[in-house]
């Protein structure tokens, strides 16, 4: 049995941000800043693995590395057999290109297919801010199967909380 399609036009996040428009395009477009606040829990984004090029065309890429606490089991945190068993972490490359772009409103990622994580064909990404007093309304396009949205929407929450946090300290 197949999954069924994923839907491409709901938004799978709608979120209010403590800053202005061009401070959040910004914060998606500078990889210093992108690096320190797109993980989710449990996960870094080492900033030597990020490159934006804010252009049409240009590429958008990075590398989720999970942290030694969520590698780690319970029964060897800590521990040189934890050490031995992971070594390089596990690491998620997420490659895009920017398809459409107009700073400081909208965003549009393509990723490359990526097999290995269910999407054998490429995938849309839509971030759209909006001028939302006093800051902004980012809105969160990106399609996931049903039976993965839940945990999608969980997971890029923790990365907006991330993002939200970082624009308090910037504003």
């Amino acid at each position: 049995m197949t999954a069924p399609p994923a839907d491409s036009t709901a938004p799978l996040l709608v979120r209010d941000l403590p800053a202005p428009p061009p401070l959040v395009h910004r914060a998606w477009t500078d990889p210093d800043l992108l690096a320190r606040w797109l993980a989710p829990r449990g996960y870094t984004v080492p900033r030597d693995t990020v490159t934006v090029e804010p252009h049409v065309g240009g590429r958008f890429d990075y590398c989720m590395t999970e942290t030694a606490e969520t590698a780690e089991t319970a029964e060897t945190a800590g521990t040189a057999e934890a050490d031995a068993a992971t070594p390089g972490r596990n690491r998620h490359w997420l490659r895009n290109r920017i398809t459409e772009l107009a700073a400081p409103h909208l965003l549009v990622l393509t990723s490359d297919p990526m097999p290995e994580y269910g999407n054998p064909a490429p995938v849309t990404t839509r971030i759209d801010l909006a001028p939302a007093p006093p800051g902004t309304r980012l809105t969160f396009t990106r399609p996931y199967p049903e039976e993965r949205r839940l945990t999608a929407r969980a997971t890029w929450t923790t990365s907006f909380d991330n993002l939200e946090a970082l624009l308090r300290t910037l504003t």
